[in-house]
């Protein structure tokens, strides 16, 4: 159901995605499902070892019909490489981008070191090829906990070597020992990469203290570090009762971006696979469901988050 108010020629961009990853979902995964983010990043490796570029084919291609059916038509999506799938899940990604261009779809891929960069050689050497390939050098630092600042200089650095924009999952957990988004402004400073970087997630920023938060999103701001934001991702995270923090819901806190002048997309991560088992893609419903999580009812907000194109047209 369409969001009241909302205008109805509301052009879509959607950036962030796992393309690559969608509509894997079956009957026997969905009791995995259950488990953490970062057990599910393991068990994704028996699922990858049975890929094959048809059925990887075949799944990108639906996925991207049903974004482009709801009027959007700049999609971002990161892309798995690593030592099981190797270039093959980048290759047929690319394949795809470049028939939807003919048919005006402006697609963009990044890189997802799912199995991280740091201490696997052919792991990292696969991220040097395919940074080659994509349009954005993407990471997950989280996923090299103990090398977390290793793993984003050779993100940036690669990033700054090729001259192309740079994304990173942070701040996934929705607990407040996480800083990472603060940790990224950090690199974008060293690395003087304002304008071309962005954030995706950033949802234990909303677990620091208002104080805190206001001045992380000032400094966002000021570097010019784009958040994108995925609702229906941010709101399933794990609730952890163990810590104490500001009641807030599991989202960034995209009042406070907003005010602070920060750059707010729209993304919907995983669709109908692992990671997110229900997710169908439903720009509108990611829309909403950011609404009610934020309490932002302001539509030119709503619209200008829903039709924000940076990182496409900048």
């Amino acid at each position: 159901m369409r969001m009241n108010f909302l205008k109805r020629n509301i052009n879509w961009v959607c950036h962030h995605t796992h393309l690559d990853k969608s509509n894997i979902i079956s009957r026997d995964l969905l009791d995995q499902s259950q488990k953490h983010m970062k057990a599910k990043w393991h068990i994704m490796d028996d699922i990858k070892k049975k890929y094959t570029k048809q059925s990887l084919s075949h799944r990108i291609n639906q996925t991207i019909q049903t974004i482009v059916s709801q009027n959007c038509r700049y999609i971002r999506t990161f892309v798995d490489v690593d030592k099981i799938v190797g270039l093959m899940c980048v290759e047929e990604t690319e394949k795809r981008k470049r028939e939807w261009k003919y048919r005006g779809v402006h697609i963009q891929t990044a890189t997802q070191p799912l199995q991280g960069i740091v201490g696997c050689d052919e792991n990292l050497k696969l991220f040097e090829k395919a940074t080659k390939i994509t349009d954005i050098v993407g990471c997950l630092p989280s996923r090299d906990y103990d090398n977390f600042d290793e793993h984003l200089d050779i993100a940036f650095s690669t990033a700054k070597r090729l001259g192309k924009p740079i994304e990173a999952h942070l701040d996934q957990l929705n607990i407040p020992i996480e800083n990472e988004t603060e940790r990224f402004c950090d690199f974008v400073e060293k690395y003087e990469y304002q304008g071309k970087a962005r954030a995706i997630h950033s949802i234990s920023l909303a677990c620091q203290p208002i104080e805190k938060q206001k001045e992380i999103a000032i400094r966002l701001q000021q570097l010019n570090i784009g958040v994108v934001v995925c609702p229906s991702a941010a709101i399933s995270m794990t609730q952890h009762s163990n810590y104490n923090a500001p009641i807030h819901n599991s989202i960034a806190p995209i009042k406070i971006l907003h005010e602070a002048g920060v750059n707010v997309g729209l993304g919907i991560d995983n669709i109908n696979d692992l990671f997110m088992p229900l997710c169908d893609g439903n720009l509108n419903f990611e829309l909403r469901l950011l609404a009610e999580a934020s309490r932002i009812y302001d539509i030119e907000i709503l619209e200008k988050i829903a039709q924000n194109n940076m990182g496409f047209c900048d």
